[in-house]
C-alpha cells in the first residue's frame, strides 16, 4: 500500500515541472488532466458533448475545442457540472486502476490543478503545494498558452489564492526561478517515506 500525495497549484505555478522532478527520482505520476483530456475522446461522452454544446465542441478531425468549451462552462455552473458529472468518473476509474499498478511504491502523485475547491484534497494522505509569484505565473502562461493578460487574470480569480491554499497543504515548494527547484523536491521526497498513511485503498 503507498502513500496517495496530490500535487497542485494555481495556474502557471509549475505543477508539471514538479511532477517531472519527482518522476526522475522513479516516483510514478498520475497527470489527471492528461487523463481527462482523453475522456472527451470516448464516443459515449462525445455524443454527449456534442448534443448539449453543438458539433463545433469538436474540430473537423475530432480534437475538443478547449477555447469553446470554457466560453461555455466559465460563468455557466450548469454546464460546468454538466462536464464534470461525465468526465470526473471517468478520471477517478482511470485513477485507481493505475493505483492498483503501483502498490509497491512507496509514493504516489497526482498532479491536478483543482483541488481544494472541490474538496479532493480529501482523498489524498499528503498535498504538496507549488507557490509561485503572480507576476511569473502570468508571464509563463502568455508565453504558453499566447493569449492576453485579461483573460489569464480571469481565470486566476476562479482560483483560490495561495493565503487560503498554503494552511491547508502539508508541503509547499516555491517555484520563483531563484530558489532551488530540484533540491525541495529530494527533500519532500524523503520525508514522504516516513509520512503516515491516512487514506486506506
Amino acid at each position: 500500500m503507498s502513500l496517495k500525495v496530490a500535487v497542485t497549484g494555481n495556474i502557471g505555478s509549475g505543477k508539471t515541472l514538479v511532477c517531472k522532478l519527482f518522476e526522475e527520482l522513479n516516483v510514478p505520476v498520475f497527470y489527471a488532466d492528461l487523463i481527462a483530456k482523453d475522456a472527451y475522446q470516448l464516443p459515449a461522452i462525445k455524443i454527449q458533448m456534442i448534443e448539449r454544446f453543438g458539433a463545433q465542441i469538436y474540430s473537423n478531425d475530432g480534437v475538443l475545442n478547449k477555447k469553446r468549451l470554457a466560453d461555455h462552462i466559465f460563468n455557466d455552473a450548469d454546464s460546468l457540472a454538466f462536464v464534470e458529472e461525465r468526465i470526473h468518473p471517468e478520471v477517478k476509474k482511470k485513477y485507481s486502476e493505475w493505483l492498483l499498478q503501483r502498490r509497491n511504491y512507496p509514493f504516489t502523485i497526482y498532479e491536478a490543478a483543482i483541488l481544494f475547491e472541490k474538496n479532493r484534497n480529501l482523498d489524498f494522505d499528503c498535498v504538496i503545494y507549488i507557490s509561485a509569484p503572480e507576476h511569473l505565473r502570468l508571464a509563463r502562461i502568455m508565453l504558453r498558452d499566447h493569449t492576453d493578460e485579461a483573460s489569464i487574470r480571469l481565470r486566476m480569480q476562479k482560483q483560490w489564492p495561495d493565503e487560503v491554499k498554503i494552511p491547508l497543504s502539508h508541503f509547499v515548494i516555491l517555484n520563483d526561478g531563484k530558489t532551488d527547484l530540484s533540491g525541495q523536491v529530494k527533500k519532500i521526497s524523503e520525508l514522504l517515506a516516513d509520512f503516515p498513511i491516512q487514506n486506506q485503498h
